[in-house]
């Protein structure tokens, strides 16, 4: 067993450059010229029935507009986890934080581009895949999601997965799935 477990710790700097040519949401906004630099760290530990993983991110950016220019411009982090209960049930979880002074970025469900403040979202998800014959199996999960935006209010989603797979052949299967979704402001 002890062979069979990997873990790996991997530190990464990613620079770029971005051109934003509508400023602040206006018509006539000047064009933005930004370097950014993402300081990141990732970790992954692997077994025989666990998988973990996680992820940290931040960007940097500098700008010839001086609003644009921030040490903290967004920030990212996630983990996930897959827990092989049995050969037939894996249980998982995962779990997302976003912090961002451009809201359209992370507000999947509209992606409106509004003023540049902060904005925040989290997400927890669990899950479940059981496998109940060689060729047939169940999943579920539940999503609750929450977003806020600096001075503007928060909103919240909540999501109910149900699925149904069938291995028909090597080349074929059949799926369907049901989802309930809830907003509340």
């Amino acid at each position: 067993a002890a062979a069979q477990t990997h873990f790996e710790a991997v530190p990464s700097v990613t620079v770029g450059s971005l051109y934003d040519d509508n400023l602040f949401a206006q018509a006539q906004g000047d064009a933005g010229r930004m370097i950014t630099v993402r300081p990141g760290f990732g970790s992954a530990l692997d077994t025989r029935r666990l998988n973990l993983s996680s992820l940290f991110t931040f960007d940097s950016q500098h700008s010839n507009h001086a609003d644009l220019t921030m040490i903290d411009a967004r920030r990212h982090a996630d983990a996930t986890m897959k827990y092989r209960a049995t050969d037939m049930t894996t249980l998982g979880m995962m779990a997302q934080y976003d912090r961002t002074e451009t809201p359209g970025e992370i507000n999947i469900g509209t992606g409106i581009l509004t003023d540049r403040r902060q904005a925040h979202r989290w997400e927890v998800s669990p899950n479940f895949a059981h496998r109940f014959l060689p060729h047939t199996s169940i999943t579920g999960s539940y999503d609750w999601t929450a977003e806020s935006l600096v001075d503007n209010g928060t909103g919240r989603m909540q999501a109910v997965r149900a699925g149904l797979s069938q291995i028909l052949n090597a080349r074929s299967s059949i799926s369907g799935l049901v989802q309930e979704r809830h907003f509340a402001d």
